[in-house]
């Protein structure tokens, strides 16, 4: 279980490094609740599991309930907060156009570059189409919007989810050090 916490969290930190150089200084105090909130969830949780799983089990059994509560909670809140955030104004421009003024990485052509730009590209397409394509193009049906959304709320929950991983990952391994100084 840590090993795979531990991969897992070495996996999604590139990706949580890429989304995080490509945000707001706001989402870094989001982050830092979501910190809070999810030792907050941890501990509410570990009491809820003490009277049902065996006790090896237990802090195991809490971090997997907490992953997926603490991340859709954060993700809703990245996502609602996002919609208040200037955006680039993208209507009547070519999609061509609009990567070549938008998508630029200061990483040059790393890894992390290439991932920053993947979530750039991500994030002006989900953009583009939210305002040049739904209504000038004749997609302004309820399914496209639908789409195009979740698509957007899908972006903040790699965020959140990579960010949640993280955490789960430094809480294993802090256990297993705990449980190493106890032998």
């Amino acid at each position: 279980m840590l090993v795979w916490h531990l991969l897992t969290s070495a996996m999604v930190s590139l990706v949580l490094l890429a989304l995080l150089r490509g945000t707001h200084v706001f989402d870094g105090a989001i982050l830092m609740a979501g910190f809070l909130l999810f030792l907050l969830i941890t501990a509410r949780m570990r009491r809820v599991v003490d009277n049902h799983i065996r006790v090896g089990y237990r802090s195991k059994v809490a971090r997997r309930l907490v992953i997926p509560l603490v991340a859709i909670l954060l993700t809703l809140v990245l996502t609602v907060t996002r919609l208040f955030y200037p955006q680039p104004y993208l209507i009547d421009m070519a999609w061509s156009e609009v990567l070549q003024q938008y998508v630029t990485s200061r990483a040059g052509d790393s890894l992390l570059g290439s991932l920053e730009r993947g979530a750039l590209v991500f994030e002006i397409a989900t953009l583009w189409v939210i305002q040049n394509s739904i209504e000038q193009m004749g997609l302004g049906n309820s399914k496209v919007r639908v789409l195009v959304w979740l698509l957007y709320f899908l972006t903040q929950g790699a965020l959140a989810w990579a960010f949640i991983r993280l955490l789960t990952g430094q809480a294993a391994l802090k256990q297993y050090l705990q449980t190493i100084r106890s032998e």
